[in-house]
């Protein structure tokens, strides 16, 4: 896949000399920030949590001019609900902040040291990615999430946000950079590619020269392009959603309200449950109180064939399961069930049809509960709770600049230990190498 534009040459070039400006300007700002106080810093993040507060009436007006034109484009629910800020978004973005300003900072912090044979003392220091560019969709908290962390870890940061969001990014990071200019802090250190071109994305992914990593956030085709047409590291997941088994061992109580959550509490998220495995002595029962507390949510349900059998009267209140169901990401009120026969079935369907982001179990056997730790492969395994618990901010980690699903570098919520790398430091008195 190629991401295709329709700029015209003299577009292209003001794009390129627009993309090129921020992306130099703000590898010279990581100079600054490197060696910036860490006080200075926690200072500017608890400022911008202070005005997104006190501006969140005119932060919400610039954001309804985005949710008014997706509205008249024809954009689905989860697509305006990832879009939307209200007061409370805004307030658990400020706290969000506060708590990333609150995190002991990596930078210079030494991993390892010794001594050598020869008298040079080897250290091994966290220090930052450096300048770090950004490519998502939809969600404007994503500018403050990323711009808090990237500053917390001293990393500069490329934000390229989609058109459907261009005046709420607009206003959020003009409101960041203003905070870095009061504190005495580089504003270059947060650029913008304030274009809706896809020519500047395209140009964007080819500037290894100032950008060491791109994470891309949003839907696959986004993240698949991203990868396909880079030419700096790419940090990402491809897809989300989960699948969640529920063994005859299983506390029942806890299956419906952890099955409600993980599908309802935000479903256009990658951490959402997408399809439920149940084992078969359990099934019926678990059946009779989960569906129609799904249906009660206004989730729509997919059911294969053992379970439309055992659903009993509640049957016709669901839809058949094809294939396609155990390999969709819904991002919506959408769920699919299967019955299978025995733990090591559901566990066979979860490592077949897994995306490696989330999986979960509700069981009480320690046993299967070991073997799903041990041979389940994905970012991040769940317990006997939601799925929804997936996340930088409910690990501690403050926010985080997405999930990553490789095993390379970082695995599972992007946090300020992702957001570092090192370098080895020797240093000696004249030693020589024999």
């Amino acid at each position: 896949m190629t991401i295709a534009s329709h700029s015209t040459t003299r577009e292209v070039l003001t794009y390129q000399a627009q993309v090129e400006t921020v992306c130099q300007a703000a590898q010279q700002a990581t100079y600054e920030l490197v060696a910036s106080p860490d006080d200075r810093i926690d200072q500017a993040l608890n400022l911008l949590a202070e005005r997104l507060e006190l501006q969140a009436e005119q932060l919400i007006e610039q954001n309804q001019l985005d949710v008014e034109t997706a509205r008249a484009a024809g954009q689905g629910t989860a697509f305006i609900d990832r879009l939307t800020l209200t007061t409370t978004r805004i307030r658990t973005m400020s706290q969000g902040v506060r708590e990333i300003a609150a995190l002991e900072g990596r930078n210079g912090r030494v991993l390892e040291e010794r001594r050598l044979e020869n008298g040079v003392l080897l250290q091994k220091r966290a220090v930052p990615l450096g300048v770090i560019g950004i490519i998502y969709e939809s969600r404007p908290n994503v500018t403050i999430d990323v711009a808090a962390l990237c500053l917390k870890s001293k990393n500069a940061v490329i934000l390229k946000g989609g058109s459907e969001s261009l005046h709420s990014n607009r206003y959020l990071v003009q409101l960041v950079r203003q905070v870095l200019a009061d504190t005495g802090l580089p504003a270059a250190a947060v650029g913008f590619i304030d274009s809706t071109d896809r020519a500047a994305t395209v140009h964007l992914l080819k500037q290894a020269r100032y950008v060491d990593v791109l994470i891309p956030r949003g839907g696959y085709e986004l993240v698949r392009a991203v990868v396909e047409n880079s030419t700096i590291p790419v940090l990402y997941h491809a897809e989300g959603g989960a699948r969640l088994l529920v063994d005859a061992s299983a506390d029942l109580t806890l299956a419906v309200p952890v099955i409600v959550n993980s599908k309802t509490n935000r479903p256009s998220t990658c951490n959402t449950l997408d399809t439920v495995l149940l084992h078969r002595s359990i099934a019926a029962e678990l059946l009779a109180s989960l569906i129609p507390a799904l249906l009660q949510a206004g989730v729509r349900v997919r059911a294969d064939e053992a379970s439309l059998a055992l659903a009993g009267p509640l049957g016709p209140s669901l839809e058949p399961a094809v294939e396609e169901d155990w390999t969709t990401e819904y991002l919506d009120l959408t769920i699919s069930i299967k019955v299978v026969e025995t733990a090591q079935e559901g566990l066979a369907f979860i490592r077949r049809y897994s995306k490696r982001h989330t999986e979960a179990l509700l069981a009480q056997d320690q046993a299967l509960i070991d073997q799903f730790i041990t041979t389940i492969d994905a970012a991040t395994l769940l317990v006997n709770c939601s799925t929804r618990l997936h996340d930088g901010g409910v690990f501690g980690l403050g926010a985080e600049m997405g999930i990553s699903t490789g095993k390379l570098h970082a695995r599972g919520p992007v946090g300020l230990d992702e957001l570092s790398t090192y370098k080895w430091i020797a240093q000696g008195n004249g030693q020589l190498r024999d």
